[in-house]
């Protein structure tokens, strides 16, 4: 829909519409619009025969006619194979939202405009983004995308040659669906050309903040010139706030008239504050008393308020939970292998952890305060770097991937103007040389170009990288496969993002067959403390997303501050907390920490790994009879009995069982798809409409099945451990998949 330039054209155009719009008849104002019938990006010529001059309120609802379906997706070719079921949900709640506004069916309002999704990280949140805003242009639905990142690193990946053209393929979208890409940095924004002339650009949300009158400007512009809005995806989303700049930002744009998306995989945050554009349903209120400490007044302010707290409510979440049970999943599965850090291991102990005492024993604030001075202590550090090196050494034997690598998150220091700074991680590489000097490791910190170095890293120079929270948030290296966190951070988000660095499925060996051509699990080393295990337990299970609000505050007093007031802090309360156990994975699988030298050495003898979690192996091992070494065995030696435990011929049967696995989820699939058909009269599209009769038809085989082959309980697939559990449950359905029931 593009602007007559010719002022004679206009003026014939004009009058042949008699000053009125060919829609309405209202009297045409000053800004109205020379719109193309047949949209421009159809027919490719403007002809003035083929024009129609409207009001601007009759053009932005008209958008483009182009799509008449209530569901937009229906006439537009999206990939069936490739894409996730998670990525075709979210990319179909975006544009059918958009798809709403433009053609008239509801209002452009505050609800409308915004879209919240929620992905797993390393699930593809941003080729959702990049496939909606590729497939809202071509359809002639907005003007153009912009999409803001945190840092450049991701805003550089966004658009990334390759992975635009990986994403194009897999998704199925037209070769020109990125002809028009750039990225803004500091020394383009002021170009004005920028605004106009590319279909999908991407800048960090910081220069956006910056340069927030340009931007609200050009949301402007596009609807003046094009009759359609533009569209913004804030990536990362949980790092703004209704009260901060970056919230700000958001509002602005918003305000003016964009689409907003918002993409997260952590869809809270630490202070409680909601994120903007986000639904909110109210779940309680509840009365509370808020203490305000002024330490240097020694006084304390006391308040009367209520607590209320919210649901963020997404437009669409794919859980992480969600992410696992696909198969193959997305997303690797992850082991945490925790270890103990006693008194005597930190230098000059602290008050609260002494000599005798083990930091998982300690309460919880007391665990607090002594985790900082405890990962920064020498005796840790060898500790914990020797179960990283021989982890990523056994890793690299038993996959025969000499390039797989590790990432070391360590603390802030504590004085970040200090020469010093990156002292925590120079102790780190200092203790890794000492164990293998032929390791390479990279620092990244936000003072030595960390960018460059992440950069570089990827490109496969080096083999553990070193950084602090920088590398927690959009950093892609497939590669990654052991996390060891010697950072104090405790918080979910962080924990999350920290957590999910090593959780790209990794295509190591392109020329094998699926799905034996990846390595879809990780490694997790951590302290044992209690924060750390809460957090594994919220990542695990899926809390969901929730913001505290406190409000109606009113004075009530002021008091002496006492000795204990001056020293209290917040308290992290954990909830199923499990201390003792040494092994557990994502699947919430559980092992004790003695199986993880059986486990070890079966991975050696067998060359298993890749695609299984090391605590399902520990659960194989008990099944098969594997005993714990006698308490009366040295257990710090060489030949104890765990050694001789496991079976002389261990038989591997990990590709067996996943093969069966995978045969009966294609079968049970089969037979879904079977029984939609006989109830619906038609075959399952994969649409958000069939969605919820197809998954209910889908348990219901599998309950039946296993019912009828004598399996009491109802089992998900990935729940099973039991290969002949799994082909006779396979079996049953193909004998109804050949003779009905």
């Amino acid at each position: 829909m593009r602007f007559l330039r010719s002022p004679k054209l206009r003026a014939a155009l004009y009058y042949s519409a008699d000053g009125r719009c060919q829609n309405c008849g209202v009297e045409l104002p000053a800004d109205w619009h020379a719109d193309h019938v047949i949209p421009y990006r159809t027919s490719g010529h403007t002809n003035l025969f083929e024009m129609q001059a409207l009001c601007p309120p009759c053009n932005l609802r008209k958008g483009s006619k182009m799509l008449t379906s209530e569901n937009p997706l229906s006439q537009i070719n999206l990939g069936e194979e490739e894409i996730r079921q998670g990525q075709r949900a979210a990319i179909t709640m975006i544009v059918q939202r958009v798809y709403d506004v433009v053609s008239g069916r509801k209002p452009f309002d505050e609800e409308s405009q915004h879209t919240a999704i929620v992905l797993p990280t390393r699930y593809g949140k941003t080729d959702v983004i990049r496939a909606s805003a590729a497939l809202l242009y071509g359809s002639g639905m907005i003007s153009n995308a912009l999409i803001l990142a945190p840092y450049t690193l991701i805003r550089d990946q966004t658009v990334d040659v390759d992975k635009l053209v990986e994403c194009q393929k897999r998704f199925g979208l037209p070769k020109d669906a990125f002809l028009r890409v750039t990225h803004i940095d500091s020394s383009s924004i002021s170009k004005q050309p920028w605004l106009r002339s590319h279909q999908l650009m991407a800048m960090t949300t910081h220069l956006a903040m910056e340069h927030i009158g340009p931007l609200t400007e050009w949301v402007r512009h596009m609807q003046r010139t094009t009759g359609l809005r533009p569209l913004v995806a804030f990536d990362e989303c949980h790092m703004t706030s209704t009260e901060n700049r970056w919230g700000e930002t958001l509002g602005h744009l918003a305000s003016a008239g964009a689409f907003i998306v918002l993409v997260t995989a952590t869809a809270f945050r630490t202070d409680g504050k909601p994120i903007p554009g986000f639904p909110l349903d109210r779940i309680d209120v509840s009365p509370v008393t808020v203490h305000y400490a002024n330490v240097a007044e020694r006084k304390v302010h006391i308040y009367g308020a209520s607590r209320i707290r919210y649901q963020l409510r997404p437009h669409h979440e794919t859980t992480f939970q969600q992410a696992w049970a696909e198969i193959p999943s997305p997303i690797c599965s992850l082991d945490r292998q925790p270890f103990e850090i006693e008194g005597d291991d930190v230098d000059g102990g602290t008050v609260e952890l002494r000599s005798g005492i083990k930091l998982s024993q300690l309460s919880v604030e007391a665990g607090r305060r002594a985790l900082m001075p405890s990962l920064k202590s020498r005796v840790v550090i060898q500790k914990a770097c020797k179960k990283l090196v021989e982890e990523l050494h056994l890793a690299r034997r038993v996959e025969g991937a000499g390039n797989l690598a590790a990432i070391v998150f360590v603390g802030d220091d504590d004085r970040q103007n200090d020469p010093l700074a990156n002292k925590h991680a120079e102790d780190v590489v200092k203790e890794i040389k000492q164990i293998d000097s032929n390791l390479r490791c990279r620092i990244a910190m936000s003072n030595n170009d960390g960018t460059a170095t992440v950069t570089d890293f990827a490109s496969g120079n080096g083999d553990i990288l070193i950084v602090k929270q920088m590398a927690s948030v959009g950093m892609d290296v497939a590669r990654l496969k052991i996390c060891l966190d010697l950072s104090n951070t405790r918080t979910p988000a962080a924990f999350i993002q920290r957590i999910t660095r090593i959780a790209t499925v990794w295509y190591h060996r392109p020329d094998a067959p699926e799905p034996y051509d990846a390595i879809r699990s990780a490694l997790y080393i951590c302290p044992e403390e209690p924060r750390g295990a809460a957090l594994w337990n919220i990542f695990v299970h899926d809390a969901g997303g929730q913001s505290t609000f406190l409000e109606d505050f009113q004075y009530q007093g002021t008091k002496e501050m006492s000795d204990q007031e001056q020293k209290s802090a917040s308290v992290f309360i954990p909830t199923d907390v499990i201390p003792d156990s040494k092994l557990e994975d994502t699947h919430g699988g559980q092992a004790e920490g003695w199986l993880v030298d059986p486990v070890n050495k079966f991975l050696e003898v067998t060359g298993l790994g890749g695609a299984i979690t090391k605590t399902r192996i520990a659960e194989g091992l008990l099944g098969v009879g594997i005993q714990m070494p006698s308490e009366n065995n040295d257990k710090g030696n060489e030949n104890t009995e765990s050694k001789d435990s496991i079976p002389e011929k261990p038989r591997n049967t990990a590709k067996e069982f996943d093969d069966a696995v995978t045969e009966a989820s294609k079968k049970a699939n089969q037979l879904a798809s079977k029984r939609f058909r006989e109830i619906m009269g038609r075959p399952y599209r994969n649409a958000r409409q069939d969605g919820d009769l197809y998954q209910s038809i889908i348990t219901d085989v599998w309950v039946e099945h296993e019912k009828r082959v004598g399996i009491l309980g109802f089992k998900k697939i990935r729940e099973f451990t039991d290969i002949e559990e799994v082909r006779r449950v396979q079996h049953s359905i193909q004998e109804e998949l050949d003779n009905g029931r």
